[in-house]
């Protein structure tokens, strides 16, 4: 299993009982940390303008890919997916979906800038869309085994700030030292061509390739910007690995 950094928000001992009595359960089995939708201000999905525009369009797409299992000749088919949006309504998706929070207005997400979690393939499984993949920091070869030890730390803002200081400076010297040198175009043309990777991206041109920073250097910068951006909204790190 990997190692997620989750954008948190730490509860009250008030407001975990009241969780505890809604779920008809102990305390001691509400956690510490709740997503920090209510803390950053999030909007709720209704809250938007085009809400109930948003619901239909997305009732007709996943609607339209309901027939498409339907039809599907090979394998075995999903019949709970296709019941259950052949049988979706839009009054249906505008009850359940109204008081969710609204994500793709987060003023949280919006400052992370794409230093989040909305491509994981484990969106809203393990992950939100604002928590990070703090796995590649933790097991990159790059990294000290000191910054290895809080990788698997919750932090405060101020910790937050101060573990991004320390992975700055670590990359700038990495820099120096020749760990974020690219490999000549023409192979990282051939690697992409054998790659049989279902996610490699696109290819880029020889342009977009020189312009484009290493790999290591853009996720370390990623992480950074995270760890900064949360801290600056008073976000706290809470880690599941």
């Amino acid at each position: 299993m990997g190692l997620d950094w989750h954008a948190s928000e730490e509860m009250t001992d008030q407001e975990r009982r009241r969780i505890a009595n809604e779920e008809d359960c102990h305390l001691e089995e509400v956690g510490r940390f709740r997503s920090p939708c209510y803390l950053v201000k999030a909007p709720r999905v209704k809250d938007r303008p085009t809400f109930e525009k948003d619901m239909r369009e997305q009732l007709e797409m996943m609607q339209e890919k309901a027939r498409e299992e339907d039809q599907r000749e090979s394998g075995r088919k999903n019949e709970g997916f296709i019941e259950h949006w052949m049988n979706m309504t839009v009054e249906k998706m505008i009850k359940e979906n109204g008081d969710k929070f609204d994500c793709k207005n987060c003023p949280l997400l919006k400052d992370l800038q794409g230093a989040d979690s909305t491509g994981n393939l484990f969106l809203g499984v393990t992950v939100s869309s604002c928590d990070f993949r703090g796995k590649g920091i933790a097991r990159d070869e790059m990294t000290p085994s000191h910054l290895v030890d809080k990788c698997y730390e919750t932090m405060c803002p101020d910790d937050m700030e101060e573990f991004a200081d320390e992975l700055e400076e670590v990359l700038e010297e990495g820099i120096k030292e020749g760990w974020c040198e690219k490999e000549p175009y023409e192979e990282y043309k051939k690697e992409w061509e054998e790659s049989p990777h279902p996610f490699r991206g696109e290819l880029m041109t020889e342009e977009e390739y020189e312009e484009t920073p290493h790999w290591r250097e853009m996720f370390w910068r990623q992480a950074i910007h995270w760890l900064r951006t949360c801290a600056k909204h008073g976000v706290i790190m809470d880690v599941t690995y």
